[in-house]
């Protein structure tokens, strides 16, 4: 699942242009639920919708100022991507991993003894 900030139909664009829909099975928009991360309220709403153990998911962000604590709230491990204007704040107890390319990702989850 895909928690996302922001305005629905600007993210609905950027999510189609990237050509992500096609690996989640849902998208939760903060705004629909007027709950914006850092809540844990739409981390919340994947794990109950998507009927899977918080603890064997993985939440990936970019922001440590709001990404991260929701998804640690709810049991979430979390994964941080080192890229763009973010890349250079420091990490927060709230994130467990940190990346610098997205092909990384499979190592963190299979430390884990998770599955993708």
């Amino acid at each position: 699942g895909i928690v996302t900030d922001g305005n629905v139909e600007r993210q609905k664009r950027k999510i189609k242009l990237l050509g992500l829909e096609r690996f989640f099975d849902i998208i939760v928009f903060t705004k629909e639920l007027n709950n914006p991360k850092p809540s844990e309220i739409p981390f919340q709403e994947v794990i109950n919708r998507l009927e899977v153990s918080p603890q064997k998911s993985f939440y990936v962000g970019d922001n440590p100022l709001i990404d991260f604590e929701g998804a640690k709230k709810v049991g979430m491990k979390t994964v941080r991507l080192l890229k763009g204007e973010f890349k250079n704040i420091p990490k927060n107890k709230f994130i467990d991993y940190e990346i610098k390319d997205i092909k990384e990702l499979l190592s963190a989850v299979e430390g884990e003894g998770g599955e993708i």
